[in-house]
């Protein structure tokens, strides 16, 4: 394994810049794809989330009020 490995990556780093950056792009996607598993826990979150919105449990807080907090004072 990792003598393939090995050659994976010296082939990887022989192409030219464009297709390294495209060759990164598709294993960074391949590492963020989400599972069946993952996609159901976050559609169970988002109906506690909008359940706890809806019930006046969770209060919500304007934007600017969020964005004020970072904004730079000159």
């Amino acid at each position: 394994m990792k003598n393939q490995q090995s050659d994976i990556t010296n082939a990887a780093l022989s192409l030219p810049s464009e297709a390294r950056i495209e060759l990164v792009e598709s294993l960074l996607k391949s590492l963020d794809a989400p599972t069946t598993e993952f996609e159901n826990i976050w559609a169970k979150e988002v109906e506690s989330r909008v359940d706890a919105l809806n019930s006046g449990v969770l209060e919500t807080i304007p934007a600017k009020d969020v964005l004020g907090k970072y904004a730079k004072k000159g």
